[in-house]
């Protein structure tokens, strides 16, 4: 996201972990997740991962007019009685672009995998890209949220792809860290 958008979506992160006392939202970087949460090896990962985007990058660049970085974003919505996001609009190029990326890293990605955190529904064509805002949230939070916050945003731009890595035994207040980060180009997706 850029830089600005980011702050606004930490800001009602942070008002929400104010409400909830669940911070671990905080604990990752303002992020649309392409592929969750698995066990490989490192190395092998890191490299798949450089060529993965090499390939969608070269692939953009001769087959097709470079995709959209562009996102439309939704309202703040409470999803369940743990959950509230920013939904990235379906059936907007944006989503699309996501989708594309999400099923080639799921594609790259699967041979490597000891084991995938990541249920079945959520994948392939059930893959629902969101920004999360917080856990945690309850019907009566979220009614509080609404009454004091009204988030202004309903687009972003995708700025790069990054390669994240859970710390060892990862425990709700350490951060994840970003092992890679690779720009996205204007001549890029």
């Amino acid at each position: 996201m850029t830089s600005e958008n980011e702050e606004l979506i930490r800001a009602e992160q942070r008002y929400l972990t104010h409400l909830t006392g669940n911070r671990l939202a905080l604990a990752f970087p303002v992020h649309i997740t392409l592929k969750g949460r698995f066990l490989a090896d490192k190395n092998t990962v890191i490299t798949t991962f450089k060529n993965t985007v090499t390939k969608i990058l070269e692939k953009t660049k001769i087959e097709f007019p470079p995709l959209p970085k562009i996102i439309h974003i939704s309202n703040a919505k409470y999803v369940n009685s743990q959950l509230s996001w920013l939904e990235v609009l379906p059936n907007t190029q944006g989503f699309y672009t996501l989708l594309y990326l999400h099923s080639t890293f799921e594609k790259e990605m699967n041979g490597l995998v000891v084991i995938d955190e990541v249920p079945e529904e959520h994948k392939n064509s059930n893959f629902c890209p969101h920004i999360t805002l917080g856990w945690g949230v309850t019907l009566e939070v979220w009614e509080k949220y609404l009454a004091d916050r009204k988030l202004n945003l309903n687009q972003s731009q995708i700025k790069y792809i990054a390669l994240a890595s859970y710390p060892q035994n990862w425990q709700l207040g350490e951060s994840i860290n970003l092992i890679l980060k690779i720009p996205l180009k204007s001549s890029h997706i």
